[in-house]
């Protein structure tokens, strides 16, 4: 009878196992079309992102003067939200470009964010088709943007090095904005074009933290970024670079890449892929056209 008992609680606990798995085969976690969307934008030699939720966005970088034209057609694509801030990492012009275009036809509220190392009065120049009034914010290390509902976006870097504002031309890579964004336990880490010695100070001082789902290659998968301490941290799941083809800077680096594939990363490049774009329910991203 004992023997009987023991038998019949070992399938009831089988039979409890397969439901268990059944319910979560045919009930994965839902995902919310309109909820959290990041996207690269491809814009050749230059770097631009756009994260959406409800109908609010964040561009960070505009990409450079020639790449306008297609980065205003990408931006209608993902539906035209409103711009409740245009972030420029640093004022080279691959970065910095497209501000010049900006008109009334973009959905903007005119706020540019901005380290403290930035020339201000240049960026603000820069938007002279944009007649409603230029917002600056001044943005630094441990300070959040917080624009869109639910998504908690921190800057990480440039540290406070108490020098010399604006920085000089031959800095402004090494003073790049860096940023995490984190949608409930999804992580994205934008990196800019900051090199391997920025790289080194953040795995110092924020070492797993950095983790993330995604990671933006800094300097367009540059050699002089690459920095196996600071990638092993984040350990990204997916690597985008953001690059033309036959660049004359070789981008990205053979170097970037190799150290990418043993960190078993799916890497796109944008002249490959074209524009890229992930969607998250706030636990996994989902690659979407």
């Amino acid at each position: 009878m004992d023997m009987l008992k023991s038998g019949h609680g070992f399938y009831s606990r089988i039979i409890c196992l397969f439901t268990i798995i059944y319910c979560s085969c045919n009930n994965p976690v839902s995902i919310d079309h309109s909820s959290f969307t990041f996207s690269v934008f491809d814009v050749g030699q230059g770097l631009s992102q756009i994260a959406v939720k409800d109908s609010h966005a964040i561009v960070w970088d505009l990409g450079p003067p020639e790449a306008y034209a297609s980065w205003i057609k990408q931006y209608k694509n993902v539906g035209k939200p409103l711009i409740d801030a245009v972030v420029i990492s640093h004022r080279d012009i691959d970065h910095s470009g497209g501000l010049q275009f900006l008109d009334t036809s973009i959905n903007w509220t005119g706020t540019l964010v901005m380290s403290s190392y930035e020339d201000s009065v240049y960026l603000k120049q820069l938007c002279g088709n944009w007649k409603k009034g230029i917002t600056c914010k001044i943005i630094g290390e441990g300070e959040k943007l917080e624009y869109l509902e639910g998504v908690d976006i921190q800057c990480i870097w440039p540290f406070d090095f108490q020098e010399e504002y604006p920085c000089s031309e031959l800095l402004t890579n090494y003073y790049s904005l860096v940023f995490l964004l984190k949608y409930n336990l999804s992580q994205i880490i934008i990196t800019s074009d900051i090199d391997s010695a920025a790289g080194q100070m953040l795995s110092v001082k924020y070492g797993t933290t950095l983790m993330s789902d995604i990671m933006i290659v800094p300097h367009h998968g540059s050699v002089y970024s690459v920095n196996s301490t600071f990638f092993g941290y984040i350990r990204p799941k997916t690597a985008i670079i953001s690059c033309s083809k036959n660049n004359p800077y070789g981008h990205p680096s053979d170097m970037v890449l190799r150290l990418l594939m043993q960190l078993g990363t799916k890497i796109f490049i944008t002249y490959i892929d074209n524009s890229i774009h992930f969607r998250s329910n706030g636990y996994y991203w989902e690659y979407f056209r």
